[in-house]
């Protein structure tokens, strides 16, 4: 048993799994409360160089528009 007046725990972890793949900016989506690239499952065990590195970081809409 517990003391009974234990300091609360001050480690904690973040579980961030598939969504790391396909964001490679994910600290600061997470930040600036961005939306996620979604995750392309088949490309997570095996396969080709498809999706290794390809994702882009997050551009906000009017800049996307203005580069293409």
């Amino acid at each position: 048993m517990p003391p009974r007046h234990a300091a609360p725990p001050t480690k904690f972890f973040i579980f961030v799994g598939p969504s790391l793949t396909s964001n490679p900016d994910l600290p600061y989506r997470l930040k600036h409360k961005l939306p996620l690239t979604p995750y392309v499952r088949a490309a997570f065990w095996g396969g080709d160089e498809t999706h290794y590195s390809d994702f882009p970081a997050y551009q906000p809409v009017a800049e996307a528009e203005a580069t293409v």
